[in-house]
């Protein structure tokens, strides 16, 4: 563990020469670093580095008030509810972690390193798992209903990239970690919690899959080959459990704009990435009772990649 391991380096100009270099530098020695390319993003940076998305202000809430404070009167309320989030500590999953506690769910968040303080909340629980393990997965849900005695919402954020080759000279072991990581997973834990929501008669289900799913893109084969799996597994799953009020959808982003892209493809227009909160209110509003007749949905959420 880096020395700077649990600190935020915001950094301007490191688009390139010494800047990218230093960017690199903090990254090694364990420090999230977010990125802001200010000639390409006069607004600021867009990804904000505590992890929580920003309240929506209307204009009638921007008004009101003394100093015109925002009530955030339009947070779904997700009270009583019980969401277990997979991949819940990284560059998507820390947003959509804390856009459920805000929302009032009790949230159980599993990832191979977490622990119940990187989320300082009451209704936050940490499960350390490898969901590529099917007895593992099986564990981690009994685990959640022995605590909370039920399970309503699944978000599946739990995937791997590989690429940079063609199917020509792909190895089998880069063809299994994939298979592994963006559908082996998803099958495991949904295979586990699906019996749970079929005893309650409701659950909602959501799992982030990728652009490429529907438009592969040359040198990353495998990955789209399953990533394309994942979002045939999720409509199957959602015809299956269609009259028990049980819903599955996917969400498709394109690049999702964290520290780590950022870091990987600093020459980048980041106006044009998907923000983690945009991802991460859709996926609140998925589990909530206004979208539970939303089923088999196969979502894009493009940004300026459209």
């Amino acid at each position: 563990m880096g020395e700077l391991h649990g600190k935020i380096a915001a950094i301007t100009g490191a688009s390139k020469g010494i800047g990218t270099g230093i960017a690199k530098a903090l990254a090694a020695e364990g420090a999230s670093v977010v990125v802001n390319r200010i000639r390409r993003n006069p607004e600021g940076p867009v990804a904000w580095p505590n992890g929580f998305c920003p309240a929506a202000v209307s204009r009638r809430t921007r008004n009101s008030g003394r100093h015109g404070l925002p009530r955030n009167e339009g947070t779904v309320n997700l009270q009583g509810r019980v969401v277990l989030i997979t991949g819940a500590k990284g560059g998507l999953g820390t947003f959509v972690t804390n856009s459920f506690l805000q929302s009032g769910a009790r949230v159980f968040g599993v990832s191979r390193s977490i622990a119940d303080s990187d989320f300082s909340h009451p209704k936050f629980s940490a499960i350390s798992a490898a969901l590529s393990d099917a007895d593992r997965a099986r564990q981690l849900v009994d685990a959640v209903v022995d605590k909370a005695g039920r399970i309503d919402g699944l978000l599946h954020l739990v995937g791997g990239f590989a690429g940079g080759r063609s199917v020509a000279d792909t190895d089998d072991a880069t063809l299994d970690r994939m298979l592994d990581l963006n559908l082996r997973s998803a099958f495991h834990v949904i295979r586990a919690v699906l019996p749970i929501m079929r005893a309650q008669r409701s659950g909602r289900m959501v799992a982030i899959g990728s652009k490429v799913a529907l438009e592969p893109a040359a040198l990353a084969g495998v990955y789209a080959a399953s990533k394309a799996a994942l979002v045939s597994l999720v409509r199957t799953v959602a015809r299956e459990n269609s009259d028990l009020n049980v819903s599955a959808n996917v969400l498709l982003p394109g690049t999702m704009d964290t520290p780590a892209n950022r870091i990987a493809d600093p020459g980048a227009d980041y106006s044009k990435w998907v923000h983690p909160c945009q991802v991460a209110k859709l996926l609140v509003h998925l589990v909530s009772d206004d979208a539970s007749q939303i089923s088999g949905a196969v979502i894009p959420i493009y940004g300026g990649e459209a």
